[in-house]
């Protein structure tokens, strides 16, 4: 699948991986297909890297692994959004909550690992995006827990 095209400064994706034959496989692929692309081992390195990429040039997607060490995917989804980094979100895991927590926190998608190699890619291509509004991906992302869950609140 083709990458949407690109403007004069590269737009990037971000691959955001722990494990060490997983992340560089990946980042294989998607080069393959035409993406331009930057690999972090843990969620620490990926804020750093969001928060330097206009440097170099534009982050146009995450693709993030939610059981990361240092920073996991859901401390990861809450800085973006607090930071206001304004970047599409792709979230994988093997773990079904660890993806409804995702998508609660803002990912655009969620993957299930493993995943076929097509599907992540036509994942990818979906939520590629060069061309988005300043704070279009921004979303909310505080989990408030239901008052049914709370215990030890009521009057005595």
């Amino acid at each position: 699948m083709e990458p949407a095209a690109r403007p004069a400064r590269e737009y990037r994706v971000l691959v955001v991986e722990d494990d060490p034959l997983l992340r560089p496989f990946i980042a294989d692929v998607l080069r393959d297909e035409g993406y331009a692309v930057i690999e972090a081992a843990d969620g620490a390195e990926a804020i750093t890297v969001l928060e330097q990429s206009q440097d170099a040039g534009p982050i146009a997607l995450v693709v993030l692994d939610m059981h990361l060490p240092r920073l996991d995917g859901v401390a990861v989804l809450q800085r973006i959004a607090d930071r206001r980094l304004n970047v599409p979100v792709v979230a994988m895991s093997a773990v079904t909550s660890m993806l409804t927590a995702a998508r609660s926190l803002g990912a655009c998608e969620a993957i299930s690992k493993p995943f076929e190699l097509e599907s992540f890619l036509g994942v990818v291509a979906r939520n590629w995006d060069t061309s988005r509004e300043p704070n279009q991906y921004i979303r909310q992302m505080t989990y408030v827990p239901p008052k049914s869950t709370v215990m030890g609140q009521g009057s005595a």
